[in-house]
Formats: C-alpha cells, sequence, structure tokens
C-alpha cells in the first residue's frame, strides 16, 4: 500500500487512483529564463522517483509538465538580454531538457506550453466571470474573488480572508487578496500579450496551470506536484482556479 504525505491537509495518506490502473501526474515545470539550478532539479528527480514506482507497480501513468515560456520573470530577463521572447525560452527549455536527460528523468507524455494555451485560459476566465467567481475592474483586468472558494488558504494552512486586489504575482499568505487573472493589453506590440476571441490579453501565473493541467488530464487529476517555495500562492491559487470550475485534484505534493 502506498501513503503520499498530501500537502492539502498536511498528512499522509492512502494513494487510490481515480480510475483503476492509472495515474493522472501533473507537475508545476520549468519557467525558462534561465538554467535551472540543483534545487530545482531536486524537485524534477522526487517527482520521477515517484512515477518510476508508479510505473514498477504496474500502472499506467499519464504524465504533464508545463513549460511557462511567459510570465513577468521570462520579460524581465527579455528586457535585460534584448532577445526574443520565443527564441530566449527555447534556449532555456532545450537546456532543461538535456539537464533532465542527464539525471536520468524519464520524459512527461506532454509539455503544454503557457504560449499555445492562452486561448483557453481567457476560457477558463470566462468562465469564472460566469459564476460570479471573478470580476474585471475598470482597467479591464480581470479578478479572482478568494471570498467565492470557501476553503482558501487551506493549502497554506491558515484561513486566508483577504484585503484588496493583488497585482503582483508574488506574495505571502499574510498579503493575500484577490488575485489577477487577466489583464486587457492596450499596446499594439507587446510580446507578452496575446491575440484571443476575447481581445488582446495577458493571462497571469495564476490561472495557467489550472487550465493547462485540466485540458489535458481531463477535471479530475490524481496527483498535482511542485516546488515548495510555490505551495503558497501559485499552487494555493491553482487549486482555487481549478476547484471553482468543479475540477478536482486527490493530492496536492509540495516537493
Amino acid at each position: 500500500m502506498l501513503r503520499i504525505y498530501n500537502s492539502l491537509g498536511r498528512k499522509l495518506e492512502k494513494f487510490v487512483p481515480r480510475s483503476r490502473g492509472c495515474v493522472k501526474i501533473y507537475t508545476c515545470g520549468p519557467t525558462v529564463y534561465a538554467r535551472p539550478h540543483i534545487g530545482n532539479f531536486r524537485t524534477y528527480v522526487f517527482e520521477d522517483a515517484l512515477k518510476r514506482y508508479f510505473l514498477y507497480q504496474g500502472y499506467r501513468v499519464q504524465h504533464v509538465m508545463n513549460i511557462t515560456d511567459i510570465d513577468d520573470t521570462v520579460m524581465k530577463e527579455v528586457r535585460k538580454t534584448h532577445e526574443i521572447r520565443a527564441a530566449l525560452t527555447r534556449k532555456y527549455e532545450r537546456l532543461f531538457r538535456q539537464d533532465a536527460k542527464l539525471l536520468g528523468i524519464t520524459p512527461a507524455a506532454k509539455y503544454p506550453h503557457v504560449s499555445g494555451y492562452v486561448e483557453r485560459m481567457t476560457g477558463t476566465v470566462a468562465a469564472l466571470l460566469k459564476m460570479g467567481a471573478a470580476y474585471k475592474d475598470g482597467k479591464g483586468r480581470v479578478f479572482f474573488d478568494i471570498s467565492k472558494f470557501a476553503s482558501y488558504g487551506k493549502l497554506a494552512g491558515r484561513r486566508i480572508k483577504g484585503s484588496g486586489k493583488m497585482m503582483r504575482e508574488e506574495y505571502k499568505p499574510f498579503q493575500a487578496g484577490d488575485f489577477l487573472l487577466l489583464k486587457k493589453c492596450t499596446e499594439a506590440h507587446c510580446e507578452k500579450c496575446f491575440k484571443t476571441r476575447r481581445g488582446m490579453c495577458e493571462p497571469a501565473w495564476n490561472v495557467q496551470c489550472a487550465t493547462m493541467a485540466t485540458a489535458e488530464l481531463g477535471n479530475n487529476i490524481d496527483i498535482s506536484m511542485g516546488g515548495q517555495d510555490n505551495l503558497f500562492n501559485h499552487h494555493e491559487n491553482t487549486r482555487a482556479v481549478a476547484g471553482t470550475s468543479s475540477r478536482d485534484i486527490t493530492c496536492m505534493c509540495a516537493t
């Protein structure tokens, strides 16, 4: 019997996959703006060990790992190096895969890129707006209303009421508030913005993993894993977006 430490609840739990003989795993992958360091790869090695155990036990594993090729950190590096975003992210994705191979990490079945899922992300945001779980401000930005997700803060291990709107992508539980989902773009030529059926926009980090994970693995995922440093706020916000959209993740493991 396999028991896994579920960060959602902070306890060891017996693992039982939703589908007999199949385990669906989503791992939060690299932001490709620099070469990953040994601390980053600690997470990926742990994830690979768990995946190998499932394969050893005879399970069929559906494993998806995202590639974040557009966000504020990427664009900061673009401005610093004067490289084209696509060229910069392709270079560091290549180096990530190269280093992962040297470490013997088995590849995921799919590597969805943020830049290829922006249309779907705007669909996620539109659904949240329709449900009343998100709202627009006067500048065309869309925020998730954390009061509409009753267990917000459970992953962080504390009750969070929130205060105001969070514009930053990085913040701590005591700073939490309604978090950004989408920005409306006003610049004609901006590498952060994408043309969609809902206009030119930039998806925030908070909506990305929830959309890519469920687009590739469906609405019910067995295990979602990512670095301990992203437990709050990224994974907390991912859980809120996915959970509000009637999508479920059984186990969330901070590695």
